[in-house]
């Protein structure tokens, strides 16, 4: 591990500090081309990729503080204590970012979900780089094992999982997935409205799902700092996560969804009706009176 990569007296420069302003710099040049590429103007955009990052990291370290019971003794002093105590939640960071999405769109009067779609390689990108800082750092380990690939962290005590490497390689697939769904999401009948046209945010809803599944399954390889009921809080973000990815694919198809519930129901026994009966005797009986009124006629002539 590489948790400081320059040192030059009392100035160090550490490898997730690193990382992460390269994120922040290759994220920015990822949603400056493609934010170009669907007609939004330039310098907003990098206005919102810097907001959102600063509003990220304050999310991101509050989130932190409040998961964390070594932070509760220390209310103010712990989230400003960035060198004796340092610590910053992802999930946090991102939901700070959407969070000033939502803001921002509103105030420049944009498509948020034609907006989503863009930011989300942005994100994507920043976490890969940050995932790698966190490899060389030492940090976000998980539980210990025994399999082939454990590697052994700085004052960490037995072999752990590099959940680092695995949230890595799962972000890679996930980029790669959406490159490819870019150009094709558009022709999926069943995200296509009543017009016939796909609406923006199937990108974005793709994302959360996805995250929100993997990270889900991933804390059950990652030892939580707080838990409710045995789940980890992790966890319930990624149920939560799943859950509007759901709801948000269900809202953004603009159809009606009906189901039928009649084979729930008992089956009754058909009764032949009586009615063709009660017409025949009818009919019957208005041929019989048709008959004895000319024969009466006949009669009286």
């Amino acid at each position: 591990m590489f948790p400081t990569l320059l040192q030059i007296g009392p100035v160090y420069i550490s490898s997730l500090g690193f990382f992460s302003f390269l994120g922040f710099l290759f994220g920015g040049f990822v949603l400056w081309r493609k934010g170009k590429e669907e007609n939004f103007d330039e310098e907003p955009i990098l206005d919102l990729w810097i907001l959102s990052l600063l509003s990220g990291f304050l999310t991101g370290r509050l989130l932190f503080c409040l998961t964390n019971p070594l932070y509760f003794s220390k209310p103010f002093l712990g989230f400003f204590s960035f060198v004796k105590l340092p610590g910053i939640s992802f999930l946090g960071l991102i939901l700070g970012m959407f969070i000033t999405w939502i803001i921002f769109s509103d105030k420049a009067k944009w498509d948020f979900w034609k907006l989503a779609d863009v930011a989300v390689f942005s994100v994507i990108c920043f976490q890969i780089f940050w995932r790698l800082g966190q490899f060389l750092d030492g940090s976000f380990f998980g539980k210990q094992t025994l399999l082939p690939w454990k590697i052994s962290f700085p004052g960490i005590e037995g072999a752990r999982h590099p959940i680092q490497l695995y949230d890595f390689l799962f972000l890679i697939f996930l980029w790669v997935l959406l490159t490819k769904l870019v150009r094709r999401y558009r022709f999926f009948s069943w995200y296509q409205n009543k017009r016939g046209e796909a609406e923006p945010g199937f990108l974005f809803l793709v994302y959360v799902l996805f995250y929100g599944l993997w990270r889900l399954l991933l804390e059950f390889l990652h030892e939580s700092s707080l838990y409710f009921e045995g789940i980890a809080w992790q966890q319930l973000v990624g149920m939560v996560m799943v859950l509007v990815g759901l709801f948000g694919f269900w809202a953004r198809l603009g159809r009606e969804i009906k189901i039928d519930l009649a084979f729930l129901r008992k089956k009754e026994k058909k009764l032949q009706p009586l009615m063709p009966k009660e017409k025949k005797v009818e009919r019957k009986q208005g041929k019989i009176k048709k008959f004895k009124h000319i024969k009466t006629g006949i009669d009286v002539r």
